[in-house]
């Protein structure tokens, strides 16, 4: 640094400019950079202490996102800074929710819904007898949705027994025998009512649904998604898609399309099921909007359910299968079979006939998955080996993923490795993402898998922990339109109600104003009769005060008349004498 400062000021020397000498405070603090107007920075140790601060703090319910903002004008653009990923580490989910601040399409009808869990016993099958194994059940049952095995319980929403009558336990309960909520012998119809039916409701309400089976090898899995081929032992795949054509078939104001795909994952490559001719591997990529999709699958449209069993049968026999000593038909790929419905509903805004019209779309993933193997027990060498090594690290990383989403949902700071497997990056939206999801642990009631259905139930009860947040996939703008013109057409109903009660009111205020004028006429009429009332009292007072003064004035003219004769006889009795008196009476005619 001397040796550049000397240089510097040799040249300035010798050509003849001088500079000030810099001091060291000055030296110490960076040149100023005039900004542009309208632009704001915040400095960037502020924050880098406030995101250290954030990241070592954990996260709160309601503690708000740290944002980076730069303003230019009026415009300004944020990204969020999520503290449940540490520094320099953006997980997928972190991925989902830095995108879901992207303009979305999508209306905010969310629901916070937790997975759903269903336990299904299978039975003791033909190659469990000629391995000579015990048929009574490792497993017993203490509750409605209970299960007991070596001293440990473990509880889920759903309990589909169909291993033949549980064992006793000590632990017994009152509704333990109870058919409705633990059935003995559970069919394929039992699994459909408890599991694939509300699929079916949730998918025409536009919220998309998962249903994935899952468990060691030979448990039951392909037969509870896909079953036989007899009616009575269809699996939840085909029962709830013939389901969906039943129902979109009695649509009134409604138009249901389906489009179905049906993919592998073997030994972590994505095959698409439906193109026998090509076996190369597709890509899975994510959409800020719509999600985690795989490029370049093929997307088959079916107006019936005859289509879509063909559809479901061709995928099938496209699958990689192989027989071990614990299965005879062992699935050695995970299955995922998508249905993705759209659905055109017309609504009729009022009574003038105006029809609008709104699109809901909702995926269905039914999957079936590959079982844990213990190379011990299946006696794999070779590829089945590989195949059963790349299970295993699939299933390990599924495991992986269900704890770091459980610790999530408890509020701790962990990281989620989905995209460690294709499995687990296929179905990342329907794990903690936008999906109501089903998950169905099948479990072996042989006591010599007692150990794998242990490790079964405990990521099974964990997985109820996971908090999914699933919202309706319609289009925001043609939402915002549609409840407008719900509002404008609420709106001239009410003015129409408005006008009629208006008409009847303004009636009846006519009548009012009639019968007011009557009111007042008659007073009129009564201020008139009284005061001619008043008139004829009057004149009826003065006619007998004049009377009076008449008969008064009489009475006095009398009175003096009287007098004087009294007067004129007393003067004639003095004159005559009392002898004279009568005399003077008859004279005066007095009696």
């Amino acid at each position: 640094m001397e040796v550049r400062e000397r240089s510097l000021s040799q040249k300035r020397a010798a050509t003849g400019t001088m500079m000030p000498p810099v001091s060291p405070e000055s030296r110490a603090l960076p040149p100023k950079v005039p900004l542009r107007k309208g632009t704001s920075l915040t400095p960037p140790r502020a924050l880098s202490k406030t995101v250290s601060d954030r990241l070592r703090s954990p996260p709160t319910p309601n503690s708000p996102e740290l944002k980076f903002e730069r303003r230019e004008g009026s415009s300004t653009r944020s990204l969020p800074i999520f503290g449940n990923d540490p520094p320099g580490i953006i997980s997928p989910a972190s991925s989902r929710s830095m995108c879901s601040s992207l303009p979305s399409p999508v209306v905010n009808e969310k629901q916070e819904t937790n997975i759903k869990v269903a336990l299904r016993v299978r039975p003791f099958t033909a190659l469990d007898r000629r391995s000579k194994i015990d048929d009574v059940p490792a497993l017993g049952v203490t509750g409605s949705a209970t299960v007991s095995v070596r001293n440990l319980q473990f509880t889920f929403d759903h309990l589909l027994w169909s291993a033949g009558t549980p064992p006793s336990s000590e632990i017994e309960t009152e509704d333990s025998s109870d058919e409705e909520f633990c059935p003995r012998n559970a069919s394929q119809t039992d699994v459909y009512k408890r599991i694939g039916s509300p699929v079916v409701d949730t998918t025409l309400a536009g919220f998309n649904s998962c249903v994935f089976a899952y468990g060691q090898t030979g448990s039951g899995k392909t037969y509870t998604m896909m079953g036989d081929s007899t009616p009575e032992g269809k699996g939840l795949l085909p029962r709830i898609t013939e389901e969906l054509f039943h129902r979109s078939s009695l649509f009134s104001s409604k138009k249901a399309t389906f489009e179905v795909s049906f993919m592998e994952i073997y030994c972590e490559k994505v095959k698409d099921l439906l193109k026998a001719s090509e076996y190369a591997s597709l890509r899975v990529r994510q959409h800020p909007v719509k999600g985690v999709f795989v490029e370049g699958i093929e997307r088959v449209s079916v107006s019936s359910w005859d289509e879509c069993e063909e559809v479901i049968n061709r995928g099938n026999q496209q699958r990689v299968t192989a027989s071990t000593s614990m299965n005879e038909k062992s699935s050695r790929s995970h299955a995922v079979f998508i249905i993705n419905v759209t659905i055109d509903e017309n609504v009729k805004l009022s009574k003038n006939g105006r029809i609008t019209s709104s699109q809901r779309t909702a995926v269905i993933n039914l999957v079936d998955l590959a079982g844990s193997e213990r190379v011990s027990r299946t006696g794999c060498t070779g590829q089945l080996l590989e195949e059963a090594t790349q299970i295993n690290l699939s299933l390990t990383v599924l495991r992986k993923v269900i704890d770091g989403l459980v610790e999530k949902s408890r509020g701790a700071r962990a990281i989620v490795p989905v995209r460690e497997s294709m499995l687990t990056w296929v179905l990342s939206d329907s794990l903690g993402g936008n999906s109501k999801t089903t998950m169905i642990a099948t479990a072996s009631p042989t006591s010599e898998s007692v150990e794998e259905t242990i490790c079964t139930l405990r990521y099974a009860v964990k997985a109820r922990s996971i908090v999914n947040v699933a919202k309706v996939n319609e289009d925001s703008h043609a939402r915002i339109v549609r409840d407008l013109q719900l509002e404008i057409s609420k709106l001239r109903s009410e003015q129409d109600e408005r006008t009629s009660d208006t008409e009847v009111l303004a009636a009846q205020i006519e009548l009012n104003e009639r019968a007011l004028k009557q009111v007042r006429d008659a007073a009129k009429q009564m201020q008139q009769l009284h005061k001619q009332t008043i008139s004829q009292e009057r004149d009826r007072r003065l006619l007998a005060e004049a009377e009076a003064t008449q008969l008064s004035t009489k009475l006095q003219s009398v009175e003096l008349l009287l007098a004087e004769k009294e007067s004129f006889i007393l003067s004639l009795q003095q004159q005559n004498g009392t002898g004279n008196y009568e005399s003077g009476c008859s004279l005066c005619g007095l009696q």
